[in-house]
């Protein structure tokens, strides 16, 4: 019932304003001519194409900025029920009983849903919803050992946003390490890295046959990134501050998970595969943002939320 409270509040909240993320108004505006020239993916500039071209589709339907803003409500919903569901999986799976098994599942939901960076971004029409969804789908697929349905996913988040690269790599050094340890591996995970390289390196050709060179924008994103920063030098760790100060969640995420989830008894029991995605995200963020390819702003770290809920 919390959970569907929230959903409804944001619901509410919506009809109330503006979209409170400037950004979503860019997406929105690509989306648009995208549907006039489809044929010019110079348009998605430095982000990557599949969100401009669900929002085209929704636009292509009658839908606005506003009907846009509440599928994204609905979105942020699906994600902490999914972690309900599978969270409920893993413990039967494990032959857990008692506490873990009845309300570890409920009780992760609740926070993933309550957080209150997740409300926020629930009322935008900005991407990051959608792909918290993804990102655990694949993890509970992965954990799941049912690559070829993870593959699928994992190839819809490469093309979503960039944090998803990481998790495809960090299948390819899994899948690499298990191999040299002479440990037994399906053909299904390694498409978990060979479809989502396919993806990008298509994504790629298609640009570079509109002219542009090879992974262009991934260096237009370094250059926007550093512009950015020079016209708001308070961007860094001030950002991060205040992002430790408001929603704290996702800062100890990774804490929670160690301490608190028992990282290696989860290791062990997906043979790697639940913590992979969220340990080689958080990687690539922090790793971004020392090399500032990126803002570092709070809203990176809304996909790892549902798995500092679950370990808290």
């Amino acid at each position: 019932m919390l959970i569907l409270s929230l959903c409804a509040w944001r619901l509410r909240c919506i009809g109330l304003g503006p979209d409170p993320d400037t950004d979503a108004y860019g997406h929105f505006v690509i989306a648009r001519q995208f549907l006039e020239t489809p044929g010019d993916l110079a348009i998605h500039w430095v982000w990557l194409p599949l969100y401009h071209l669900l929002l085209a589709a929704g636009i292509a339907l009658g839908a606005g900025l506003d009907q846009l803003r509440y599928a994204n409500a609905l979105l942020s919903t699906a994600t902490p029920l999914l972690l309900w569901w599978g969270a409920g999986r893993l413990s039967a799976r494990a032959g857990k009983a008692g506490f873990e098994a009845r309300w570890l599942p409920p009780l992760a939901g609740v926070l993933a849903a309550a957080a209150p960076i997740v409300v926020t971004m629930g009322t935008t029409a900005q991407p990051e919803s959608l792909f918290a969804l993804l990102l655990l789908g694949t993890a509970l697929l992965l954990a799941r050992e049912r690559f070829a349905w993870a593959a699928v996913v994992l190839c819809a988040a490469v093309l979503l946003r960039y944090e998803a690269w990481a998790v495809a790599a960090a299948v390819g050094a899994l899948l690499s390490w298990r191999w040299r340890k002479g440990a037994p591996s399906s053909r299904g995970a390694l498409a978990c890295l060979v479809a989502p390289g396919l993806s990008v390196l298509l994504w790629a050709l298609l640009r570079r046959l509109g002219g542009e060179q090879w992974f262009g924008f991934l260096r237009q994103n370094q250059s926007f990134a550093e512009a950015a920063r020079a016209r708001a030098p308070e961007l860094g760790w001030s950002e991060i501050a205040r992002g430790l100060e408001a929603a704290p969640l996702w800062a100890w995420s990774l804490g929670l998970l160690a301490l608190l989830c028992g990282l290696r008894r989860t290791w062990r029991l997906t043979s790697g595969w639940f913590v992979l995605p969220p340990l080689s995200i958080a990687a690539f963020l922090a790793l971004g943002w020392l090399t500032r390819s990126h803002l570092g702003l709070t809203r990176h770290w809304v996909c790892l939320v549902p798995f500092a809920a679950l370990g808290a």
